[in-house]
C-alpha cells in the first residue's frame, strides 16, 4: 500500500469515527430534548361538574369559588332551607331539576340513586333517587345556611348558631372529625348535616330523611 493510500485511509476513518461521535451526540440531545418536554407536559385539568357522579361527590370541588351557580347565579345570598338551595328543591322531578338549572330535557330515567349531571352550571349536587330529587350537597364556600353556617367555618360557630339543636356523631371516615346532624323545626322528614375535619366546616347537606344521612352517598 502506497503511502498515500495509507494517508487516504486513514483520513476516512477519522472522518468516520467523527461522523459516528457527532450522531451519536446529535441523538443524545434529541432524546434529552423529547425527554424534557415529556417532564414538562402537564396533563389537563378535569372539567364539569357533577359529571356522572354515581358516588359520593368529591370534596375537592372549587368551594372558594367568589361566583357559585345554581341555575340563578346565586352567590352568598342565595336562598337555602332544610329542602333546597337557590332554585333546586328536595322533592323535585329530575326534570324539573334540569329545566331549574337551564339544562335541555332528558329522557334517561334510572331507579337508582345517582347524581344530577348538571354540565358545570351548579355548584351543588343534586342526589337523585327514582328520578326525584333526595338531597343537595353543597361544596361551596359563598353559600351560607339560613342560620349563617358555611364551610370554612369553625365547628364552635355551627353549635352556637345551632345551640341546643345538634346531634353530633363521629366521622366514618374523617380521624377526630363529626357529623353535626340538625334536624328541621318544621318538618321532622328533612335534616342538615355538616361535615367537619374536627375543626371546621368541610361540606354540608340538605334533604330528607334517609337518603340526607348516607355517608357515602349513592355508592
Amino acid at each position: 500500500m502506497t503511502k498515500n493510500s495509507c494517508t487516504i485511509l486513514l483520513a476516512g476513518v477519522i472522518s468516520s469515527a467523527f461522523l459516528t461521535g457527532c450522531t451519536a451526540e446529535s441523538r443524545a440531545r434529541v432524546d434529552s430534548a423529547k425527554a424534557d418536554s415529556a417532564s414538562s407536559t402537564v396533563a389537563p385539568a378535569a372539567t364539569g361538574v357533577n359529571a356522572d357522579a354515581n358516588a359520593t361527590p368529591p370534596v375537592t370541588a372549587d368551594s372558594s369559588r367568589a361566583g357559585s351557580m345554581t341555575g340563578t347565579g346565586a352567590s352568598s345570598t342565595t336562598s337555602t332551607s332544610f329542602d333546597h338551595v337557590g332554585s333546586l328543591r328536595v322533592g323535585m322531578s329530575a326534570a324539573e331539576a334540569r329545566k331549574a338549572l337551564g339544562l335541555p330535557a332528558s329522557s334517561a330515567k334510572s331507579g337508582e340513586c345517582r347524581y344530577l349531571d348538571t354540565k358545570g352550571r351548579s355548584r351543588v349536587y343534586v342526589m337523585l333517587v327514582h328520578d326525584t330529587v333526595a338531597r343537595l350537597d353543597v361544596r361551596d364556600s359563598t353559600i351560607a345556611t339560613p342560620a349563617g353556617a358555611r364551610i370554612g367555618d369553625a365547628e364552635s360557630r355551627v353549635q352556637e348558631l345551632y345551640r341546643g339543636r345538634v346531634k353530633t356523631e363521629p366521622h366514618k371516615y374523617v380521624e377526630g372529625g363529626h357529623y353535626f346532624i340538625v334536624a328541621s323545626p318544621s318538618d321532622t322528614t328533612r335534616q342538615l348535616v355538616f361535615e367537619t375535619d374536627g375543626k371546621k366546616v368541610t361540606s354540608y347537606r340538605v334533604g330528607r330523611t334517609p337518603e340526607v344521612r348516607w355517608v357515602e352517598g349513592c355508592s
